[in-house]
């Protein structure tokens, strides 16, 4: 069940991201919503609800949630770790919010820099070269804004880590 949640999740964000760039490209508006609605966000829901049925079975149901672990500092290193650590499968309601906020912030980004485009009468290709890079900086500080800002409010984007639970021999002292 969990491999098929996560197979759902990574075909939902494809298909929302296929969309958001046919919405962009000049499809019917009304039309683009309707498939939106009716592939990608069940797609999405769909999965998570699997994933997390299949880590709620495996968790241990009332075990008490751990304490969080220490937060690596933000030196380089740091900052690496929690990038590499990042995880999908971790992520909350409100993470995934944030997640599709962010590539409805990337669709935006895109709109604006075609309207740009189209409105000024640059080379296509030249304004995609000089503006790649900063969007992609925008990006990713519209999410690490966001997410320093739910920080800040007291709002975790993950789901609380759930000790191993105990059985057998094991829980009572190896006897």
């Amino acid at each position: 069940m969990y491999v098929v949640g996560v197979v759902l999740i990574g075909l939902g964000i494809t298909f929302l991201i296929m969309c958001g760039v046919a919405l962009i490209a000049g499809a019917p508006v009304i039309g683009g919503l309707i498939c939106i609605g009716c592939v990608p966000v069940p797609m999405l829901i769909g999965g998570i609800a699997l994933v997390r049925r299949a880590e709620d079975r495996t968790a241990g149901g009332g075990v008490q949630p751990a304490e969080c672990p220490d937060v690596p500092g933000s030196t380089p290193v740091g900052i690496w770790e929690r990038i590499r650590d990042f995880d999908l499968s971790r992520l909350n309601w409100v993470g995934w919010l944030l997640l599709l906020g962010t590539f409805g912030f990337v669709g935006v980004e895109i709109a604006t820099l075609v309207w740009l485009i189209d409105l000024g009468g640059w080379d296509h290709r030249l304004a995609m070269k000089v503006a790649a890079l900063p969007m992609v900086f925008l990006a990713a500080g519209f999410f690490a804004g966001n997410r320093w800002l739910l920080g800040r409010l007291g709002v975790s984007i993950y789901r609380r880590q759930y000790k191993e639970v105990e059985t057998g021999a094991a829980a009572d002292g190896g006897t």
